[in-house]
């Protein structure tokens, strides 16, 4: 009894589990290292927004599938029996079928999936575009903390300098405990600063796993990316790559021809139907025999109908034109604005950099002259503090830089590097 019970413990314990959501698969690091072309390997095959979009288009095919029957021939078996008192009778039939025409209908039926069909594989490839950029984002936002991380340490390390200075200073009687204090104020704000680092780095890891659609170790490292200044981009070519690449204007485009051949189908609605059909058919005591049927169908009069339904296509049609040509507008919009804020984010990139450096001079003066006794604690506080900033706003503004490289091949639909911009 004893034996069974266990056994129905361990039962119910394993049902549990198996019934337990399935965490998603973990991404391999063997060697702790992510790159950003590892980052779009594995969002491209686990990203779950982009499955969906291609499980749309697998439907979409089967859709084209679904309009190309009705032009092929159809084959059917049937069998009846009937048994009453006196009486037992088993026949069967064996039927072929096939649409001879219908005004075009079902062409047009399948001409107009075949668009969708073409659109919805646009959409994917814009989707897939999206994700490359959202990848990207996110990895960049891992690097910026990373820099800022580094920065906040480094921070940290200069205030634990400083405050051993002042201490130093303070013991041998050449500076005031005021100095001492105001090193361990500045030195405590570091580390509150280099804890916020922290969690910053860590909530930009978890955000790039959920952007991959995959779980990432806590830890991993990552490689910045090499930071060349393309020459200016001409704005002509770029839009015209952006016209003609664009898949999501490829998909109105097709969108729109699907809707000229809506209006097509629907006017004729009322189109004469044509369509045969044959068979063997046999029963019990009967010789079996052949038939054969030619079958015509004129609508005559339906209240309208055929007419509201075409003046529904046209309305649509006339919809579809016009989103086509908001679309197109937008597009032109989007380059011209991904191209002023690369310009600009090349600019502030090398003003940062140069404010960085300058930077860096002034806390190397303020320490050196602190530490002969010609300067003042508040003259080295403010010179890391200034040095601190400086540093965060390049890293913002390599932060941005990449971002908006990102951006404008997102906007043009094609990549756009240092190399092809040569």
């Amino acid at each position: 009894m004893r034996r069974s019970a266990a056994s129905m413990i361990l039962f119910l314990s394993l049902l549990f589990v198996t019934a337990l959501p399935v965490p998603p698969a973990r991404a391999d690091l063997p060697d702790g290292i992510l790159t950003l072309d590892r980052c779009l390997e594995i969002a491209l095959s686990a990203n779950p927004d982009l499955a969906a979009e291609e499980a749309s288009l697998r439907g979409a095919e089967a859709v084209v599938d679904q309009k190309r029957a009705p032009l092929r021939p159809s084959l059917s078996l049937s069998s009846t029996h009937k048994q009453s008192e006196g009486s037992d009778n088993t026949s069967a039939e064996l039927a072929v079928s096939q649409l001879v025409s219908d005004g075009g209908r079902s062409e047009l039926a399948l001409r107009s999936a075949l668009l969708d069909r073409d659109e919805t594989r646009d959409g994917v490839v814009r989707r897939r575009q999206q994700l490359i950029y959202d990848v990207k984002a996110a990895y960049y936002d891992v690097l910026k903390a990373l820099w800022n991380l580094d920065a906040a340490e480094e921070t940290r390390e200069l205030n634990e300098k400083q405050l051993r200075q002042a201490q130093a200073a303070y013991e041998a009687g050449v500076a005031p405990k005021s100095d001492v204090t105001a090193a361990r104020v500045d030195l405590g704000q570091a580390r509150l600063d280099t804890t916020k680092a922290a969690s910053a780095l860590a909530l930009s890891r978890s955000a790039l796993g959920k952007t991959l659609g995959t779980d990432l170790p806590p830890l991993f490292s990552v490689v910045e990316p090499e930071t060349t200044s393309p020459p200016p981009l001409d704005e002509r070519e770029i839009l015209e790559r952006a016209l003609s690449l664009r898949p999501d204007l490829g998909a109105k485009a097709k969108a729109l021809r699907a809707a000229e051949l809506n209006v097509a189908y629907a006017a004729r609605e009322r189109s004469a139907q044509l369509s045969t059909s044959g068979g063997y058919g046999w029963s019990d005591g009967d010789d079996g025999q052949w038939q054969m049927s030619l079958r015509l169908s004129v609508p005559l009069a339906d209240g309208g109908l055929a007419s509201a339904r075409t003046a529904e296509a046209r309305a649509a049609l006339d919809k579809v034109r016009a989103q086509e040509a908001s679309l197109r507008q937008t597009v032109i919009h989007e380059v011209r604005q991904a191209l002023l804020a690369l310009r600009e984010a090349e600019e502030n990139l090398a003003t940062t950099e140069l404010n960085l450096d300058q930077a860096q001079e002034n806390l190397d003066l303020a320490q050196g002259r602190y530490g002969v006794g010609v300067g003042s604690s508040l003259e080295v506080s403010q010179a890391a503090e200034a040095f601190t900033r400086a540093r965060k706003n390049r890293n913002d503004a390599l932060f941005d830089y990449h971002l908006a490289l990102a951006d404008l091949e997102r906007a043009t639909g094609s990549s756009v590097t240092a190399e092809e911009a040569r």
